[in-house]
């Protein structure tokens, strides 16, 4: 017989809490399917760490999945910080650093324990905010437990933790099984003191579906009397309580009326609520009511030193649920309807009403306003959503009307998809109209959406608001328009666009529906609308007309109200500053944009869009820890963008990033990033992709990698691109001593400069001077590197400092060794100072070569390294890879990659394989 899951589980959390000692904290994520027993590891670990005080255990509710900050104000009152509010309007980060702080900051030798319960109910804004302190926090003297049902797709937060905690040797994921068989006879034995068979064993488990919580609410059915003969009887009695689908109601089957609907109020109220409200709700039943009773059976359990009470387990109040009548449910809600409030009242009114009546109408109103007031958008949408299922005729198309305009002003149109065929059905009139478009724009139904558009922007406007929706649709169409593979705006289109918004009212006390009120703005949409023609401009590559306007549509659009719309005006004149070169006026618009993000309720049509530019452009100006911060955070939020190709240029950033940081990891987000092509429609950077290929190829000493990644077939589609890859391409023809080809390009890019071809990624004079100096002409090479170096001071540090490293290597050549120093030393310094360590090897080897240091030389420099580079050095000399090393040292693969860089780099090498050479003699 196999040993006891329990007391396997009791010896994995005692070794979990020795390593979290040992390791100054760790990421514990525990992962299965509901009554596995994951709060039971928990608790075992929260009992193993208690003698240090610092141990905070907190579940996350069901019902507060949709309330924002709920689980991170739960968080912040468990005794992590004094104060636990959170504001409506606080920031993703603002409640990490106070997260952070209130973590942080043990005394030596401690470690704060912190078990997070159900945190696939945390939610999705709380979600985001341990997204960011985890990895933060993780390793400084804090041990994280997280505890989850499901791991879910990687965007999700079960996701992203279960790939932080595969990618490290200190963090674990512990994956809780089914029981098997003979894992229940184990128990049994452990449990009872006499063993079962194995067919009993199979039946225990076809009952409980391998659930450890299952099992032991089976196993408390057993009464001390069969505990006693078990030994003698062949099988343990499985006591169904009439439910064999359900092994949780063993306690409750057997409570009186009173304890039951102890249970069965907890169970409908899906959430912790006071012994009071408990004594209330059976007062306004007219019936008995104990509490005491249910939490000795174990079917409810106390928190907060008695301050609450809730189901022992959510499948307890799943399983409660199932077996109540509709209308003994409905009572229930009912009652606790009358003696809670806010969002649990009103919700509790809708499931207990099986019709719509004026008085519940009036209520819904009245929340639905308060919560928009507030923000509180989530709780709005399930209040909705709940009342639509209940109201009928003209109060229920008012409310899927209302419901479908909140997510069309929020860009969160995809969440009401499924009302399509209402919303289609409603009586005939703008605002329907309005929603059936938009939503085929959601469904990618092109087609027939610019078919009812050109309907209703060619209808009369009778009122104010049809004239306001039509305003707004304009817009709309203009969206279409850059959504297409031609994103130019037809002079017709801009012609009746404009028509449109004088047409339409500027003050939104014109209207009589102030629920169009949010779609005011005619001045905006032509902004908008101006800063979408200037696409068409730099897409032809006209760029001496884009010069001319942009400065002019800059100042305009900066000068519009701090909106969504003005970001979305902002975003298309980054993209054109960017086409013309001027990449640090693209950062400052970019940047503007974002910041204005911050202070908006309602997101913009490019809320992606304006993050990824700033990303972006920090990265063209070579400000590459900086371009990783925001992007690693904007990735988390990309799922959440309605311009969903930044998903895949963030991806794709991000894998840029890694390359030049010489990171591993790029790859998987390099294939996600190359679904761009897939896309029906042109993108901001659409050769990225392209770009990054080229620098994973460079940065591997690969030319041959460069050229295929930039044949003619690769790149030929692109259309919104500075063709930078040229660049590379020019390059790696050089190096492969192509010169003829090489020449041929570079006079090419020569005559494209400044308009089908931008120096974003690398300055002519740098490919001249390069082609010259493999041509022989050393005069006008180091003319050309002069001119190259002066020129890249301005572009990028990279950039700059990779010119830098060929001057270095040119001057060594013609015997100027004094000046091969000065310049591969600023060059390897510029590396540093970005963390582009990718290139240090390599420029660490020239500056090398370049001083002509000898074999004595390079052992005193042996004396540089730290303890811990030695013995990394060691494992070097042995071949051992950065996995290896990290867990023989017991330290994570990205630190072991740090000071493998560090000992290449004090030590002038390359490559890891030269270690051992130059250490023959041994440390």
């Amino acid at each position: 017989m196999t040993d006891s899951p329990a007391r396997i589980r009791r010896e994995r959390a005692a070794e979990m809490a020795a390593r979290a000692v040992e390791h100054s904290g760790m990421l514990l994520l525990v992962s299965g399917a509901p009554g596995m027993g994951k709060t039971h590891l928990l608790r075992d670990l929260g009992a193993r760490l208690s003698e240090s005080k610092r141990v905070h255990y907190v579940a996350a509710d069901e019902f507060e999945q949709t309330i924002p900050y709920a689980f991170a104000e739960r968080l912040l009152s468990s005794g992590i910080t004094e104060d636990s509010t959170i504001a409506a309007s606080a920031q993703t980060l603002e409640v990490a650093r106070r997260l952070i702080d209130g973590l942080v900051g043990a005394p030596r030798g401690e470690v704060r324990t912190l078990l997070i319960d159900d945190a696939q109910w945390i939610d999705h804004d709380s979600a985001k905010v341990l997204r960011f302190v985890i990895p933060r926090v993780a390793r400084r003297g804090v041990f994280l437990t997280v505890a989850t049902r499901s791991i879910g797709e990687r965007e999700t937060l079960g996701g992203y933790l279960q790939e932080y905690a595969g990618a490290s040797t200190v963090h674990q994921h512990v994956r809780l099984e089914p029981l098997t068989a003979d894992d229940i006879r184990a128990l049994a034995l452990e449990r009872f003191g006499a063993g079962i068979s194995q067919r009993t064993a199979r039946m225990l488990r076809e009952a409980s579906g391998g659930s450890f919580l299952g099992i032991e609410a089976l196993f408390t059915g057993v009464t001390q009397s069969e505990i006693r003969d078990l030994h003698l009887t062949w099988n343990l009695p499985i006591r169904r309580a009439s439910l064999p689908e359900s092994p949780f109601l063993a306690g409750f089957a057997t409570l009186s009326p009173a304890g039951r609907l102890a249970v069965e109020v907890a169970s409908v109220a899906s959430h912790e609520i006071s012994p009071r409200v408990l004594t209330l709700v059976g007062e306004e039943l007219g019936e008995p009511i104990d509490a005491d009773e249910a939490i000795a059976a174990g079917a409810l359990t106390e928190s907060g030193f008695g301050t609450t009470v809730a189901t022992a387990h959510a499948l307890v109040a799943s399983a409660v649920r199932d077996v109540m009548s509709a209308e003994r449910a409905r009572r229930v809600n009912r009652a606790l309807a009358e003696v809670t409030d806010g969002y649990a009242s009103i919700t509790h009114a809708l499931r207990g009403s099986n019709e719509w009546s004026p008085d519940l109408e009036r209520r819904v109103d009245e929340y639905v306003r308060s919560t928009l007031a507030q923000g509180h958008l989530d709780a709005t949408y399930e209040i909705l959503r709940a009342s639509i299922a209940i109201a009928t005729g003209a109060a229920r198309e008012r409310l899927i009307t209302d419901l479908g305009l909140l997510n069309l002003r929020h860009k969160t149109g995809f969440a009401v998809l499924d009302l399509f065929d209402d919303i289609a059905a409603l009586p005939p009139s703008a605002v329907r109209d309005c929603l059936v478009i938009v939503l085929l724009m959601y469904r990618f139904e092109q087609e027939a959406a610019q078919a009812k558009l050109q309907e209703l922007l060619m209808r009369p406007a009778e009122d104010p608001e049809t004239a306001t929706v039509q305003a707004f649709l304009g817009f709309i169409a203009m969206i279409m328009v850059m959504r297409s593979p031609d994103p130019a705006i037809p002079t017709e289109l801009a012609a009746l666009c404009r028509g449109l918004w004088a047409n339409a009212p500027e003050d939104p006390s014109a209207l009589s529906d102030q629920r169009l009120a949010w779609m005011v703005g005619p001045r905006a949409y032509e902004a908008v609308m101006d800063g979408y023609g200037i696409v068409a401009l730099h897409l032809d590559y006209r760029n001496s007309e884009v010069e001319q306007v942009l400065p002019t549509l800059v100042e305009r659009a900066f000068a519009l109200p701090d909106t969504d719309l003005k970001i979305d005006a902002l975003v298309p004149l980054a993209g054109a500053a960017v086409a013309i070169g001027d990449v640090r006026l693209a950062h400052t618009i970019a940047e503007t944009g974002v910041g204005i993000l911050e202070k908006v309720t309602t997101p913009p049509w490019a809320s992606g869009s304006i993050r990824f530019m700033r990303a972006h452009t920090l990265m063209l100006l070579g400000r590459v820890p900086e371009a990783a911060t925001i992007t690693d955070l904007a990735r988390e939020l990309s799922y959440d963008f309605i311009d969903v190709e930044t998903r895949m240029t963030f991806a794709a950033l991000h894998a840029w990033i890694q390359v030049v940081m010489g990171r591993d990891g790029g790859a998987a987000p390099l294939e996600e990033a190359r679904r761009l092509g897939e896309l029906g429609w042109e993108v901001y950077a659409s050769d990225i992709v392209t770009v990054v290929e080229c620098e994973a190829a460079r940065a591997a000493g690969d030319a041959h990698g460069v050229l295929a990644a930039t044949s003619e077939d690769r790149v030929s589609r692109y259309r919104n691109t500075q063709r930078g890859f040229l660049t590379y391409r020019a390059h790696a023809l050089i190096d492969l001593g192509r010169t003829d080809e090489a020449a041929e390009l570079v006079d090419r890019l020569a005559e494209q400069r400044g308009t089908t071809w931008q120096e974003t990624t690398g300055t002519l004079a740098w490919l001249q001077a390069r082609l010259a100096e493999a041509r022989s002409d050393a005069d006008v090479a180091d003319r050309l590197y002069r001119e190259a170096a002066e020129q890249s001071e301005e572009l990028s540090p990279l950039v700059l400092a990779l010119t830098l490293a060929d001057l270095g290597e040119f001057r060594h050549a013609q015997g100027d060794h004094a000046a091969a120093e000065d310049a591969l030393r600023r060059a390897v310094g510029l590396l540093e100072a970005i963390e582009a360590h990718a290139y240090l090897p390599s420029a660490s080897d020239r500056l090398m070569r370049v001083t002509d240091r000898d074999r004595r030389e390079r052992e005193r420099l042996i004396e540089a390294l730290t303890a811990r580079e030695r013995e990394v050095a060691r494992h070097l000399i042995e071949g051992s890879s950065n996995a290896q090393i990290a867990e023989t040292l017991f330290i994570s693969q990205a630190t072991a990659r740090f000071h493998v860089s560090n000992v290449l780099r004090k030590l002038g090498l390359a490559r890891r394989a030269e270690v051992a050479s130059v250490l023959s003699d041994g440390l």
